[in-house]
């Protein structure tokens, strides 16, 4: 059994991982469209900071915005596979719910990410966001609270 201290603090690492993933994603494919540079940056929304992936230029925008989520979907549903054969059960919520996110936000992403003003955008994320984690708690729940 992990102590549910260590498994807080892996959980938190795994999420802050996963998120800078997703923009290094948007970053590699930028780089894949001949960008020679990008970075990566906090953005503040809010009282919520995001990170937001800059290249210095885009030439499809599509496959841009669908990348993000989508490859770090799949490298973290990877993990949430081999988490969840070692029955590591808050690490496979984890990995599982980031995976979930990240797909189902690229489909959004692809779509929306250049055509909508930042604030209108970053609330849909959010919502997207909430209702994903909000979908993959409840399939946990009785996992969650038998390893508690």
């Amino acid at each position: 059994m992990i102590d549910l201290g260590i498994a807080i603090v892996v959980t938190a690492i795994i999420w802050i991982m996963t998120f800078l993933l997703h923009e290094l994603c948007h970053i590699l494919e930028a780089m894949r469209q001949g960008a020679s540079e990008g970075v990566i940056r906090v953005w503040k929304f809010g009282p919520i900071p995001s990170f937001v992936a800059e290249p210095e230029e885009i030439k499809n925008k599509f496959m841009f915005g669908l990348s993000g989520g989508l490859y770090s979907g799949i490298v973290v549903g990877i993990l949430a596979v081999i988490a969840n054969m070692f029955h590591y059960t808050p690490f496979d919520y984890a990995f599982t719910a980031l995976s979930a996110t990240n797909i189902m936000y690229s489909l959004f992403e692809a779509r929306y990410l250049f055509r909508m003003e930042r604030s209108k955008y970053m609330i849909i994320h959010y919502l997207i966001y909430i209702a994903v984690m909000a979908i993959v708690t409840a399939f946990y729940w009785r996992r969650l609270v038998g390893w508690l």
